[in-house]
């Protein structure tokens, strides 16, 4: 998966990106569902040792809770490939992303968000792959002819949870990595911010 190739360095050098931090999220708070409470009580009680069961068990339930609060407005796609360049290195699967197009069988543009799940640590490599992805989605969306300006990230091992943005600027790509790290022990504040990325594209 040629997107997990990616570093901070290799990013910098061959894609033109620039990589700032900033506090770029409202301290916003959304009430989760009983549903979802219900969920994660029962996740958390599971030996979660590995991506794809943090996937299953903790990520996958926060994003249904925020797409049933907005109504089912965008759509999810889990594990599917994104391959937009690969001279560039820039195809490979992406744990999920998010749509404004709703369509049940395939990734139609605009995407504006993409969240990568990890196992152990947020490192800076997984914050390269994460980033890789975004660029990936970002030059979609200009493939499909339906752009949009700025594209969202985070990288999560569902206990935790870093998010980002992606701008074009100059001819670069201009990642805020978002300050604040976000915790399953506040889930409220995590469907917080997703409701403030969902209300961006409104």
């Amino acid at each position: 998966m040629p997107y997990s190739k990616f570093t901070i360095a290799k990013l910098e050098k061959e894609l033109s990106v620039k990589i700032t931090r900033d506090d770029f999220f409202k301290n916003k708070k959304v009430n989760q569902t009983d549903w979802l409470k219900q969920a994660l009580k029962l996740s958390q009680s599971l030996s979660l040792n590995s991506e794809k069961a943090k996937s299953e068990f903790l990520i996958t339930p926060i994003l249904i809770d925020i797409r049933n609060i907005n109504k089912n407005s965008f759509d999810i796609f889990s594990g599917e490939n994104l391959d937009v360049d690969i001279d560039r290195d820039l195809n490979g699967e992406c744990d999920f992303i998010l749509t404004k197009s709703q369509s049940a069988l395939t990734i139609h543009s605009p995407i504006f968000g993409l969240v990568e799940a990890k196992k152990a640590d947020i490192t800076s490599n997984s914050i390269a792959q994460c980033i890789a992805q975004m660029i990936g989605a970002y030059i979609f969306n200009e493939q499909e002819e339906n752009s949009i300006k700025t594209i969202f990230g985070c990288v999560t091992t569902g206990e935790i949870w870093q998010f980002m943005k992606l701008e074009y600027l100059n001819e670069k790509y201009i990642i805020t990595i978002e300050n604040r790290k976000y915790y399953i022990d506040n889930t409220d504040s995590i469907l917080g911010v997703l409701q403030q990325v969902i209300d961006f594209y409104k």
